[in-house]
């Protein structure tokens, strides 16, 4: 699908929910929801340029308005989010740039048995270089189209599938425009074996493209997960949920097909009426654009936190946990005969959050990354602490945050 199909796409499913809003008589439970937003986020930090690796300050200022509207009639919900941003630099080669959000779409129910999503967004967004996950700054223009339909089938069973298309515009360092383009598929069956417990099996198939890759030609690739899944609630307290598969990835150029096995795990445990403890830990093969775009790599992360609600208006949450990314392939898109870059991530995170007031909540958070790299540099590492201010006002939501980093 190209990308003006789908933006051709997303305008007929606005249009078609428009119709649709307009030509349905509105019952007496009919409801419609809209809260407009303004926010607000600033950044002050000292940063590693990403082209000469000289050491710079920069300021970063985003204004954003928009608003989320829903429709709710009967069992059925349309609704409709818009945004729109600016984004200006302060000693920077750039000069700012826009950014905007259109997601529209309808969760729908037929009866006992059948339910869906359909969803269409388009989006362009500024990545922070301050917090951002990547290496440098990078601008992504996302358009997708997503849907679903579920199935309950006699009493304890229950079929899921989604279809994904996703076209992603994302600059790189001599290839300005850089893209990819993929389309997932996934099904599952679920049984409800108790009021506890469900277990289940699943499968994703995913087919992916690069486009404007420059030298690289980078080659489509085909990428498949079977699954089984396992939901089980201890008790009231407490629940486990795990995902157990195994990946396989083909080039298009490749004999050799990798395999992994991948999955992940949540723990929830509630321990008293104050506090609550999580951990989730994950293995999965996912694509990589930065340095070495168009890479793809073995990625594990873990992370546990902790919950406390300190006074009626007080909560306190603090996260910690690591990650390591292996890949599996170079820049060129070619598998890796022998050992390639790691990347390695440990994170500190504090959140300190206080409703002061009914229409007001404000919030102070810390943030550290180590990272270290075996093959280049990396410069998403350093330290981060913010405040926001967000809430209710005139029935205008609005929030501000202020951050400052430090990077070495």
């Amino acid at each position: 699908m190209t990308t003006q199909e789908l933006r051709d796409s997303a305008a007929g499913i606005a249009l078609a929910l428009l119709v649709t809003i307009l030509s349905v008589p509105e019952p007496a439970e009919a409801q419609v929801d809209i809260v407009p937003f303004a926010s607000t986020q600033y950044e002050h930090g000292i940063n590693k340029a990403t082209d000469i690796g000289d050491r710079f300050t920069s300021d970063l200022l985003r204004l954003t308005v928009g608003a989320d509207s829903k429709y709710l009639f009967g069992r059925q919900q349309l609704f409709l989010d818009a945004s729109y941003g600016n984004v200006s630099y302060n000693g920077l080669p750039e000069s700012g740039d826009k950014e905007y959000a259109f997601r529209t779409g309808a969760q729908w129910l037929l009866g006992r048995y059948l339910d869906g999503t359909i969803e269409a967004l388009d989006q362009k967004q500024v990545p922070s270089f301050i917090d951002s996950r990547v290496e440098g700054t990078s601008i992504q223009e996302e358009r997708r189209l997503t849907a679903a339909v579920n199935a309950t089938i006699a009493q304890h069973w229950r079929v899921e599938t989604t279809a994904i298309s996703r076209n992603l515009d994302t600059p790189i360092i001599d290839v300005a425009n850089f893209g990819f383009r993929d389309t997932t598929i996934r099904g599952g069956l679920h049984y409800e074996a108790s009021s506890r417990l469900s277990l289940g099996a699943e499968y994703e198939s995913s087919d992916g493209r690069f486009r404007n890759s420059g030298d690289a030609a980078l080659v489509p690739y085909r990428q498949r997960t079977p699954a089984g899944t396992l939901k089980y609630a201890v008790d009231e307290l407490g629940s486990v949920q795990l995902r157990i598969g195994k990946t396989e990835r083909k080039l298009e150029n490749e004999l050799e097909t990798f395999r992994e096995y991948t999955g992940d795990i949540g723990v929830e445990r509630i321990l008293t009426g104050k506090t609550s403890v999580n951990f989730q830990a994950r293995r999965r093969i996912d694509n990589f654009f930065g340095t070495d775009a168009g890479a793809f790599a073995l990625i594990d992360t873990w992370n546990a936190g902790i919950n406390w609600k300190a006074t009626g208006k007080s909560t306190v949450y603090l996260d910690i946990g690591q990650s390591r990314r292996n890949f599996l392939s170079d820049g060129l898109g070619q598998l890796l005969v022998t050992k390639g870059r790691t990347d390695r991530t440990s994170s500190i995170y504090l959140n300190l959050d206080n409703e002061s007031l009914a229409w007001l909540k404000t919030g102070v958070y810390l943030k550290f990354d180590d990272v270290n790299s075996n093959k280049t540099p990396v410069l998403n590492e350093g330290s981060l602490v913010g405040f926001s201010f967000e809430g209710f006002l005139v029935g205008l939501k609005f929030e501000a945050r202020f951050l400052e980093a430090r990077k070495p």
